[in-house]
């Protein structure tokens, strides 16, 4: 009998053992496939990543090489997910949120939201001059992306054309974007409905709402991220974003504006870089931008001086002494209002500053901008202009 009960015992102890046995193995045999589908996804996530930014690589490159051209691009295929953009050290990146795929851009200046999530992409591009052109600005928005403007002047005037008011007054140019709305007074900002949109924007050209007003009521729940705002003065920006109720700036001292609305008295349309202001949501990456333009500008104007040089040469034969020379001539006795060297050598020193974060203010830059369209405009009359 003992034997008997020892002998089940063991059989049980087996059985239990076998049970536990397969019990293993065939956690371990569906773990090793769930790892085969969880690698397989990650790849096919990875690889789609990829395409993703490559795709996005083709449509900016294409957008920034079109001077002065609106594209509306369908990327429905795109709107699960957040595209995001970046600037440090000059180097521009983009990519989606969350993945490892990203493009590089070490050229072109991006100025756009940091994040997008929308089925359409709205790609423009102006050039910026000083006051000859330095290079195209690539700007990069979506249609639920909404903008409001509070004041009035010319750049505004510009916005609405470009960009075209929305709702029932709806104006613009052909091709304008229809995501702007302009605010008459605290009481239509107060007022403010972004509705569905992705996120919202504030353009303040008066410097009198934005930081002092509250947050409006319908934008209180939203994520702080999402509700940015710019003061844009005469020569100088401020960037802001809600922080729960009221406005927090972003940058500790206000950013010079590089760029002139005039040059001798006359306007000059679609200030490039108070546009980038408008679509740039973070101080940093606005200026990171802009030094891209100023390194490129350094070196726009060191061409320009070799152009001088040789024209020099060229009118040292022709015109010893005469107007043409002296405009030419690094050694010339004339003033900088009318010497080409001087201007360039006051310009560059400027971008100069501007790079190692002593920018001077757009005052400054106006007198040599000033000074070299007037003298280019008469070397087109007498002799051979610069530009």
């Amino acid at each position: 009998m003992s034997n008997m009960l020892n002998k089940s015992n063991k059989g049980q102890v087996e059985v239990s053992f076998n049970w536990i046995y397969v019990l293993v193995a065939g956690t371990l045999i569906l773990l090793f496939f769930v790892g085969l589908s969880v690698k397989q996804k990650t790849i096919s996530e990875e690889n789609m990543g990829i395409e993703v930014v490559r795709v996005m690589g083709n449509i900016l490159t294409g957008a920034g090489a079109a001077e002065k051209t609106k594209n509306f691009i369908d990327i429905s295929g795109l709107s699960e997910f957040t595209l995001y953009f970046a600037c440090e050290d000059t180097i521009g990146e983009y990519g989606i949120e969350g993945r490892a795929a990203k493009m590089e851009e070490a050229i072109t200046p991006i100025f756009s939201p940091q994040r997008i999530q929308s089925s359409k992409l709205i790609t423009w591009s102006l050039p910026y001059q000083l006051p000859f052109k330095i290079i195209d600005m690539l700007y990069v928005t979506a249609p639920n992306i909404r903008y409001y403007v509070f004041g009035q002047n010319e750049f505004v005037e510009e916005m609405e054309e470009e960009m075209g008011v929305s709702g029932p007054s709806a104006t613009g140019t052909s091709g304008s974007f229809g995501n702007l709305e302009l605010l008459n007074d605290q009481a239509d900002y107060m007022a403010i409905n972004p509705q569905k949109n992705y996120a919202v924007r504030i353009v303040d050209v008066m410097g009198t709402l934005i930081p002092s007003a509250p947050i409006p009521d319908e934008l209180k729940a939203w994520d702080d991220a999402k509700v940015t705002a710019v003061v844009i003065l005469d020569n100088t920006l401020d960037f802001y974003q809600k922080s729960g109720s009221s406005w927090r700036k972003l940058n500790a001292q206000a950013i010079p504006l590089i760029s002139v609305d005039t040059v001798n008295g006359e306007a000059k349309k679609r200030n490039s870089a108070k546009f980038a202001a408008v679509f740039s949501d973070d101080p940093d990456i606005y200026l990171c931008n802009m030094k891209k333009a100023w390194n490129r500008g350094d070196f726009v104007v060191q061409l320009y001086q070799k152009k001088a040089e040789e024209l020099e040469r060229y009118f040292s034969a022709t015109d010893a002494g005469g107007v043409c020379y002296h405009a030419y001539a690094a050694t010339s006795s004339y003033g900088a209002d009318k010497n080409y060297p001087l201007s360039l050598e006051t310009l560059r020193g400027a971008l100069q500053s501007c790079l190692v974060g002593e920018c001077r203010d757009g005052d400054q830059f106006k007198t040599v901008l000033d000074n070299l369209e007037q003298l280019n405009e008469d070397m087109n009359l007498e002799c051979i202009p610069l530009y």
